[in-house]
């Protein structure tokens, strides 16, 4: 595995090293989602319209702009006012806040990704509830996701083989904690402006013969 999560170089691949190669399947599968075009998604951190919601209060988290929204929830930038940083604060929609499979899903996504500490893996600060709607403080990853940086330009073999090993030893991490991802595709994997690729959304994961 990588070390402590570092800023990789845009040299890709030199001086790296890992304990163990990811295996053909997990490879073969990020290797896959490069070459998969989709409709526009919404990924942790990239770059979105609308400032909806700006200013108000979430316990100690002050939004500061719309990211992005889904059939479930919807994706903020705000502010931690308590640690002065920024995070992603996924809030489920309303009228799903009162169901019991919506809200049980929410929670086994926190659980899922705080059971990780990958460098390719995003970062959950932060669970709660505000006026009886259920959110997830995530990292805040600035940059762009798969799909739009495949759509901006072409990658390099090089860049693709960085993106793809990082992919892959994500998955593996989760796997070894028995979670199966079930929804990798470019949308949800961001390369943010430090460079180290990270996987993000694992709201429809599950476990092992879940």
């Amino acid at each position: 595995m990588l070390g402590p999560p570092t800023c990789w170089p845009r040299s890709g691949l030199v001086g790296l090293t890992m304990k163990k190669r990811p295996d053909r399947a997990e490879a073969e599968q990020a290797e896959a989602l490069i070459k998969t075009r989709e409709s526009p998604g919404t990924a942790l951190g990239t770059q979105h319209q609308s400032s909806s919601g700006s200013g108000k209060m979430i316990d100690h988290f002050k939004i500061m702009r719309l990211l992005g929204q889904g059939g479930m929830g919807e994706v903020f930038l705000a502010r931690d006012t308590k640690l002065g940083r920024k995070v992603a604060l996924k809030l489920l929609r309303p009228r799903l806040a009162a169901s019991g499979k919506a809200l049980e899903r929410l929670l086994f996504e926190a659980r899922a990704t705080a059971r990780f500490n990958h460098p390719h893996i995003v970062t959950i600060h932060a669970v709660g509830e505000h006026e009886g709607r259920p959110y997830l403080a995530l990292e805040y990853l600035e940059g762009q996701n798969l799909r739009e940086r495949a759509a901006e330009r072409r990658l390099s073999l090089r860049e693709i083989l960085r993106v793809v090993l990082a992919i892959a030893e994500a998955l593996a991490e989760a796997h070894r904690h028995g979670i199966l991802h079930r929804d990798l595709k470019p949308a949800n994997v961001v390369i943010p402006r430090d460079g180290r690729v990270r996987v993000v959304d694992f709201g429809i994961a599950q476990k092992h013969g879940g």
